[in-house]
């Protein structure tokens, strides 16, 4: 099995710089591995590479997907395996960053290929939630479906909408596409370096971070996004800060509350996503600090590559 170089951590630890800088040593280019900053015209709040930074490293799976057709896990997991195996049969060296652990899931764990969804199913389910509540069809799932039902959150919607959708549209529950599914062909096993901040630093950045968002044009980003009709799905997708932003615009939050959830929801999630790579990966955390460069980070995380290839 060969080895990718994975680097992972939560939101604002600063995963894109030190990655692209370890791209270059390398002559890399990279797999992006971010649920979020997949989708076109969600650039700001999703703190998208810079345009120097991909001229600096080729990035994939960046900006190119529609917002009205939501990437499953699934199919993220499928096409970023092909574009693994067709770079490394080019011969170019490919290294994975992102946050998103459902993601590296589905190119390294069990996935099975996603069976098609008639729209009309997908909007039915979405209008019965908003109806009748995501607990009803919370139930309805697990007497459909009482595996999957008992590993998914009553209010997870996103999970009960992909449960049910899988199984109206083929008859078949989804714990048994997971039980049949296998990943024996994809040659490549991970190396995964996560990046950490104490906590306290980290708050610090995640309130920087959405300042600087804000001061970027993230609240006109929103509002294009409402103009061209997203506001449903910024509902639908739950993105963190975007939800915020769409409140305020309608007048239900604050600008002074859509600060403060804004912080709070992405402190939430960064620590998810910690919670989910210490569980669910083999990861060796790298500590960052504020009198340590990146470069300095780069380097280090290199050697230990190296080491292990």
């Amino acid at each position: 099995m060969k080895s990718l170089l994975c680097i992972v951590g939560p939101t604002a630890v600063g995963k894109t710089a030190i990655g692209v800088q370890v791209a270059e040593r390398l002559n890399a280019e990279i797999i992006s591995v971010d649920s979020r900053q997949i989708y076109k015209d969600f650039c700001i709040g999703t703190a998208q590479p810079s345009e120097e930074e991909r001229l600096r490293v080729v990035h994939h799976f960046v900006n190119i997907q529609s917002v009205l057709e939501p990437m499953t896990a699934g199919r993220y997991g499928e096409s970023a395996r092909e574009k693994i195996v067709q770079l490394t049969n080019d011969n170019k060296e490919v290294i994975l960053v992102g946050g998103s652990g459902l993601y590296y899931a589905a190119i390294f764990g069990k996935i099975f290929p996603s069976p098609k969804i008639d729209p009309k199913i997908r909007n039915q389910l979405r209008y019965r939630a908003k109806q009748e509540g995501t607990h009803i069809l919370h139930q309805e799932l697990a007497a459909i479906d009482p595996e999957s039902a008992s590993k998914i959150h009553p209010n997870d919607y996103p999970r009960i909408e992909r449960a049910l959708e899988v199984f109206l549209a083929t008859g078949k529950r989804i714990s048994q596409f997971w039980k049949e599914s296998t990943n024996n062909s994809f040659p490549f096993q991970p190396y995964t370096i996560g990046l950490m901040r104490q906590r306290a630093e980290l708050v610090k950045r995640i309130e920087k971070r959405t300042e600087e968002l804000l001061q970027n044009g993230w609240i006109e980003e929103v509002k294009k996004l409402m103009e061209l009709g997203y506001s449903e799905a910024i509902e639908d997708l739950k993105f963190h800060g975007y939800r915020e932003i769409l409140h305020f615009l309608e007048g239900k939050l604050s600008y002074n509350e859509m600060i403060s959830e804004i912080n709070r929801v992405t402190r939430q999630y960064a620590k998810r996503q910690m919670t989910w790579f210490r569980h669910r990966m083999d990861t060796y955390w790298i500590e960052l600090k504020e009198n340590v460069s990146n470069s300095e980070i780069a380097d280090q995380i290199l050697q230990l590559y190296n080491q292990y290839r």
